[in-house]
């Protein structure tokens, strides 16, 4: 709230940074206050610490983004007071002038041109009331987004193409059309497919840094162009499919105040169409075997290669997740300079949200592990406060830190070895999850390789037999979920806990995450095939743990595997288990 408070601040006051500078001190070290409460950090942390565990830009690139956006909605809009002030008077006027600091125009002016972003692309807001008749009821327009209430992670591709087949034929007197748009890096193309007339299919290549978004909603005014030059002369009902539901939710709103180009396009086409036409957009989900979405699907991806592109101009709002990626890159510079910093080495690629992991693990722990990781605690900087001379590690001769005590002192060398293996803080924050608690009796853990451990997005630790964590990834991220289950000799009552657990622990995840559960199950499954459950690798008999373990995996649609050893296998539960402790392929 605090944030959102001072974002608010920033936005009324941007135009004054010359005059606020008073202002812009007080206001920054509110916001260094908050971060150190909201982080547990200790009191000598540096600034850019603060900011960089917090995963927050500063408020002067908060200021940055700001600027950014308000030149841009500016630079769309001819009419607005400021427009010619700030864009036809000569730069000289505003750079020339000596102030204490740049002034916004000329700094803002600089960082377009770093960031490579054209001001000349950017299409004008033509600002108007809207008629006193609005289209959505001049015209005969629906808009069916009724698919929707399919789950896509439940519901194959034969069920939807059989949902689209009953649409199809709810419009079997319409004239159907497939919509659909394209980005692949800065290339972006849309395309309109006619399955009656395949020779009158369009596609175009927008401009570069256009969104998909803007893609879609091109793509449906590739159409109703058509429509309204030829098809309307023989036909009076159309229908026309597309798998964006945000473009098709921005025309249903009926809100005039959306301020997106493209949405205005299309309005100006509807009204320009005879009375008797009526239009319906239908929404289909995308890459279900919907031969006419595969097409349109096809020509979009096609004109992604075409050298030329069209003459329109985009969106304002299209640049703005380029002016992000900018302002990150301009922090990124300026924490790479950082190299003495001590979270510099734990956290040397931003964004990468270590604060969260764990989430389960409370904030006494949680603050703790910030102030590792920041490198300033009571036991190493404290000295700052007291005025004395920084602490001494007399059996190593060299100085108390972090660094030192968890990594390299000699006298702590044989208890660090019970707890961890590596030789770096960089790996010890990533590379070991852990569900056994303050104590570090029980509990299991996952251990990860340094490539791996990049992709750890979030943990949590759900008991001392359940730990699961998150890999993001693409096009789907990875669920992990790591067991221990009680042994033959533990009450049934702890085996259906153990499975409650599990299942809090799919909690975590999406239901579009690839989960994999893995660990000593304490169970055997035997050697008769389960459909797929159970494979022809079981082995021995099945016990009673063994029937409760088929049973979950048939609930949860889950099948159960074997994991490979490198070493001579012996007799086992799931399949076969190492004699002696080995590694796991």
């Amino acid at each position: 709230m605090v944030n959102d408070r001072l974002v608010h601040v920033l936005e009324s006051r941007n135009l004054l940074s010359n005059v606020l500078c008073g202002f812009r001190k007080d206001h920054s070290t509110l916001d260094h206050l908050g971060l150190r409460i909201a982080l547990g950090a200790f009191r000598t942390s540096l600034i850019k610490s603060l900011y960089a565990e917090a995963g927050e830009p500063s408020l002067d690139d908060r200021r940055m983004k700001l600027a950014f956006n308000y030149v841009l909605k500016l630079k769309s809009l001819p009419r607005n007071p400021c427009h010619d002030v700030v864009f036809e008077a000569p730069l000289s006027d505003f750079s020339a002038v000596t102030k204490s600091e740049p002034n916004l125009v000329a700094n803002t002016f600089e960082h377009f041109k770093n960031a490579n972003i054209s001001l000349n692309n950017i299409d004008n807001l033509h600002v108007q009331c809207p008629p006193s008749t609005p289209p959505w009821e001049e015209h005969n327009i629906t808009v069916d987004i009724s698919l929707t209430k399919q789950n896509k992670e439940n519901t194959s591709e034969v069920a939807y193409q059989k949902e689209f087949f009953r649409i199809k034929e709810k419009f079997s007197d319409h004239y159907a059309l497939f919509t659909d748009g394209s980005k692949r890096e800065e290339k972006v193309a849309a395309a309109a497919y006619f399955p009656e007339h395949p020779d009158r299919s369009k596609s175009t290549r927008l401009r570069d840094g256009a969104s998909v978004f803007s893609a879609e909603l091109e793509g449906i005014a590739l159409p109703l162009t058509e429509i309204k030059k030829k098809l309307t002369k023989y036909h009076k009902n159309f229908v026309i499919y597309s798998d964006s539901l945000s473009a098709l939710q921005a025309i249903q709103s009926k809100n005039f105040k959306v301020i997106d180009i493209s949405i205005r396009r299309l309005y100006n086409l509807i009204r320009k169409f005879p009375r008797y036409v009526h239009i319906s957009f239908v929404w289909i989900p995308a890459h279900v075997g919907i031969r006419g979405n595969e097409n349109v699907d096809k020509l979009a991806k096609a004109a992604l290669n075409r050298t030329s592109t069209s003459g329109k101009l985009i969106c304002y709002s299209d640049l703005k997740p380029k002016i992000n990626t900018y302002i990150k890159s301009v922090w990124q510079r300026d924490w790479d300079a950082e190299g003495a910093n001590k979270l510099h080495e734990v956290l040397p690629n931003l964004g990468e949200d270590l604060h969260r992991r764990g989430g389960g693990a409370g904030r006494k722990r949680e603050t703790a592990k910030c102030r590792l990781r920041v490198g300033h605690t009571w036991l190493t900087q404290s000295y700052l406060l007291k005025n004395e001379e920084q602490p001494f590690c007399y059996a190593c001769d060299s100085l108390y830190t972090v660094q030192h005590i968890l990594i390299e002192c000699l006298d702590f060398q044989d208890t660090r070895r019970k707890y961890f293996s590596v030789t770096d803080l960089y790996r010890l924050f990533r590379e070991t999850i852990y569900s056994g608690g303050h104590t570090y009796e029980r509990g299991v853990g996952i251990l990860f390789d340094v490539t791996t451990a990049k992709s750890l997005g979030s943990w949590c630790p759900i008991s001392d037999r359940v730990v699961v964590a998150k890999l993001v990834a693409k096009p789907l991220s990875l669920g992990i979920i790591q067991v221990y289950a009680p042994t033959s000799d533990i009450e049934d009552v702890e085996v259906e806990k153990f499975y409650e657990e599990i299942e809090k622990a799919k909690g975590y995840l999406k239901s579009q995450d690839i989960i994999i559960v893995m660990g000593d199950f304490n169970a055997k499954v035997g050697d008769e095939r389960v459909e797929d459950v159970v494979g022809p690798s079981g082995i021995g008999t099945v016990n009673e743990r063994g029937n409760r373990l088929i049973e979950w995996c048939q609930v949860n649609d889950l099948s159960s595997q074997i994991l490979g050893f490198k070493t001579t296998l012996g007799d086992s539960g799931l399949g076969r288990a190492p004699e002696i402790e080995v590694e796991t392929k």
